[in-house]
């Protein structure tokens, strides 16, 4: 996208009556060429000449104006977010105030970007993803707000399905629309409303991408109900070969935490000993695949694609991280722009268009690849670093347990009971609840309902009187 751009400021440059005709003249030359390529549905290649245009260009008219909605449609926002703050903002453009506040939210200013996302017309396309912004900002904050824009969002998701023949459109819009009754849930959570939270998660359907990482933060969220024995069975739902591509670090955690609550020691001990045995090694190797490549600009999303059986072969964690963030939506969509830009690029070859507007295609289309490429790094590194930061919990939750379990030698106390299969008597079942047995079958309509059984072993005796 420099080739436009660079002529541009070179001409910017010259003085004189003479050049700053020219200059006017090649200003509006990027507009009838971005309007072109648009009507053409070039809108990749339209792209740079409509930025060019408007890094000069504040007063638009309303041909511009429906340029720029139909390419921020097709294109995404990334690309518009070269431009600052400040130019995006002053265009009087409705989809260019949502690309500000997308902006806005990277560089960290969430005050500044929910004052640009409230008041959005709610008929507006781009409606459903502004409010869902404005709902996450508002969570994050832990503002009451946050439910209303929240619900906003669930209800345009519910028109714009309604509008749409596309099924592609409508699991986009049901996607969207997971993702704020999520950030409802954790508001939920965030106000300590527990009880809230549980049932707003239960909204999220089996069959959706983001249920298995719901599946943490209800466990949590159980955790802080003090029903442990459910959390253990949230957990243990990962264990599942339907998600066994699933695994997070905070979940070992989770699940120590969760035996030492119940005060049954060896078991969380167990945990500890098996994440530092069977997962921190992986994740080592794993770390030193990946900051071999760490400078590379293409390796991480080549990564991506392939069989999963090769990345199998390099590491287990590769295949669970590339699973997961396959069904990130960020993922899908700046996937899906770089396949559709490649895609228009073909057709330009194929009709011969002018290689400036075939050049200014490819470095898009490596820029949006280094992009995508920088935002898969970034995730897989984040799983690196939970993997060590969970590694330093456990190793303190262990020091703990080896406290207490000294503290009773010391004071001739033990605990109460040693600690059996469990009872169906220590599980808090609702009534809208089924009850399964579980013998080793993870049969799939059970999945996130299990709970274990176990007893509180917290109570404490002397050890003479136990004898």
């Amino acid at each position: 996208m420099k080739t436009v751009r660079t002529l541009f400021l070179i001409l910017s440059i010259i003085t004189g009556s003479h050049a700053f005709s020219m200059g006017q003249s090649v200003i509006l030359d990027y507009k009838k060429k971005a309007h072109a390529l648009t009507k053409r549905g070039f809108y990749y290649s339209a792209l740079p000449y409509l930025l060019s245009y408007l890094e000069v260009e504040d007063r638009i008219d309303k041909q511009t104006k429906q340029d720029i909605f139909r390419i921020v449609l097709k294109t995404g926002t990334l690309a518009f977010e070269t431009m600052a703050v400040e130019d995006l903002l002053r265009k009087n453009s409705t989809p260019l105030k949502y690309v500000a506040a997308m902006k806005l939210i990277k560089m960290g200013q969430l005050t500044r970007a929910k004052r640009v996302l409230e008041g959005f017309p709610k008929n507006h396309r781009f409606s459903l993803e502004a409010y869902y912004s404005l709902g996450a900002i508002l969570s994050y904050s832990n503002d009451k707000g946050a439910t209303k824009a929240l619900n906003t969002c669930i209800e345009t998701s519910e028109l714009l399905k309604e509008k749409t023949k596309s099924k592609k459109l409508k699991r986009y819009y049901t996607l969207v629309e997971e993702k704020c009754e999520i950030y409802k849930a954790r508001n939920s959570y965030a106000l300590d409303n527990f009880v809230m939270a549980e049932k707003e998660f239960d909204n999220i359907p089996k069959r959706s991408y983001l249920w298995p990482k719901t599946l943490l933060e209800r466990a949590w969220t159980n955790y802080h109900l003090k029903d442990y024995n459910r959390t253990l069975g949230l957990l243990v739902t990962y264990k599942s070969p339907l998600l066994k591509s699933y695994y997070f670090p905070e979940g070992s955690y989770l699940e120590a935490l969760s035996f030492y609550k119940l005060c049954l020691w060896e078991d969380a001990l167990s945990v500890i000993e098996s994440y530092h045995k069977l997962y921190h090694p992986k994740a080592v190797t794993l770390s030193k695949i990946l900051k071999k490549n760490r400078n590379s600009k293409t390796y991480f999303y080549n990564l991506m694609r392939g069989e999963m059986s090769a990345k199998e072969k390099k590491n287990p964690f590769i295949r669970n991280l590339v699973t997961q963030i396959r069904k990130s939506i960020k993922y899908n969509v700046d996937h899906l722009d770089i396949v559709k830009a490649k895609r228009e690029l073909k057709i330009l070859k194929e009709r011969k268009y002018k290689k400036v507007y075939q050049n200014e295609l490819i470095e898009q289309i490596n820029w949006r690849v280094e992009s995508l490429n920088y935002f898969i790094k970034k995730e897989m590194f984040d799983f690196i670093n939970q993997m060590n930061k969970f590694s330093r919990e456990l190793l303190k939750l262990r020091l703990e347990i080896i406290s207490k379990q000294k503290h009773l030698v010391y004071s001739n106390k033990s605990l109460v009971s040693d600690r059996g299969r469990g009872s169906s008597d220590n599980v808090n079942r609702k009534a809208t609840e089924q009850f399964y047995d579980f013998f080793g079958e993870f049969w799939a309509d059970e999945l996130g309902s299990y709970s274990f059984g176990l007893k509180s072993n917290c109570k404490l005796v002397d050890k003479k009187s136990r004898e």
